[in-house]
């Protein structure tokens, strides 16, 4: 069978890129602040097109391209939202950081392995968009270090 998934690469450059493009934001070198800003715009556009193409397509529809699509859409826009902040030389009210915090936790993508935490894992994962954690958001660290800074805490 020829799946929307089979097409992906196991591994994101542009996911790890973005990534460290955001340390280096934090780190002091404020000329990258207008990049990340325009390439996280861009995702967010770009998972609104997806998301209507996957309704109307049955196979991307089964692979949950829906949802996938929904949640880089809403990490890009807490991303947009860190950026923001960080920019204006602000952090998030208590009530934001919570938000955002809460969220972004809901696209981790997390490895399996067994603890005393299990089930309570496992009973949180199934409330996740995509409960079988079959898909990765790969801007998701990148949004975790830029959220983590806006909201004070040093990474």
């Amino acid at each position: 069978m020829c799946r929307f998934v089979d097409h992906l690469a196991a591994e994101s450059e542009v996911g790890r890129k973005f990534t460290l493009d955001v340390e280096a934001y934090v780190e002091g070198k404020t000329e990258g602040a207008a990049a990340l800003y325009e390439q996280l715009l861009q995702w967010q556009g770009l998972a609104t097109g997806i998301y209507s193409l996957s309704l109307g397509n049955e196979a991307m529809r089964k692979d949950g391209i829906p949802k996938v699509a929904k949640a880089a859409g809403s990490v890009a826009r807490i991303g947009l939202t860190a950026l923001a902040t960080l920019q204006a030389g602000k952090k998030l009210s208590p009530m934001q950081r919570w938000w955002l915090k809460w969220r972004l936790h809901a696209y981790a993508y997390e490895i399996f392995f067994i603890d005393k935490d299990l089930i309570p894992r496992i009973l949180r994962d199934l409330r996740k968009p995509d409960a079988l954690n079959k898909h990765n958001v790969a801007i998701f660290p990148g949004v975790a270090h830029l959220l983590a800074r806006a909201c004070g805490e040093e990474v």
